[in-house]
């Protein structure tokens, strides 16, 4: 019981320092950004998307991707 107990309370401090980070990284744009509209401002700090947001903005939100699909058919590359 107490390694269910201790283990909960590793993966909860985690969690926290995963989110403070990501809060530090994205008020760290806002900074380098003063002129930034305030809906796209509120919605990076949320870590949300919102229509109008440059693709800089999108991954200060919600960070870079993991992979990008790009499928090759024979008229193309669809990213």
């Amino acid at each position: 019981m107490k390694k269910i107990v201790y283990l909960g309370v590793i993966i909860g401090l985690m969690v926290s320092c995963a989110m403070q980070t990501e809060l530090a990284s994205r008020q760290g744009y806002l900074a380098d950004h003063p002129t930034i509209d305030p809906k796209v401002r509120d919605a990076i700090l949320a870590g949300k998307l919102c229509m109008g947001m440059t693709e800089d903005e999108v991954v200060a939100s919600i960070g870079a991707p993991d992979r990008i699909n790009r499928d090759t058919y024979q008229f193309g590359t669809r990213t």
